[in-house]
């Protein structure tokens, strides 16, 4: 008997160190609180396809010159169209976690913009870096 109490304790613990931020979260604050991790992971992959992107083209100053004003521009369109998301949300609680959200949704269609844009190309020639997902 005891050991099948050990058994099912040591059960408990995989299938919740298993489970996600958010499968853990029991209120909006957590949730937020893990929402916040998972932007920080997106905007940290951006950032690693864009940095990929200058290198690919830092011989072509036009390019990269461009490259890092859409970069400018994009952000603050996102910072906008999130903003405004946060608004119309902004009688409940929930509209930190929708804001958050149109962050990670943005950022990671405007990460596979990056991908297809800088560093695939035309022919069989593999990409830089995989496709993001």
């Amino acid at each position: 008997m005891k050991k099948l109490i050990i058994l099912l304790s040591f059960l408990t613990l995989i299938s919740a160190s298993e489970l996600s931020c958010k499968d853990k979260a029991q209120n909006t604050y957590e949730l937020m609180d893990c929402q916040k991790k998972e932007i920080e992971k997106y905007e940290s992959i951006m950032q690693h396809y864009m940095h990929k992107s200058e290198e690919r083209f830092k011989k072509n100053k036009e390019i990269l010159s461009f490259m890092k004003q859409s970069q400018k521009y994009w952000l603050e369109y996102r910072k906008a169209e999130c903003s405004s998301i946060y608004q119309q949300w902004i009688d409940g609680t929930i509209r930190g976690l929708m804001h958050g959200q149109c962050l990670i949704d943005m950022t990671k269609r405007r990460t596979h913009e990056i991908w297809k844009n800088y560093l695939t190309f035309m022919d069989s020639t593999p990409a830089i870096l995989s496709e993001p997902k």
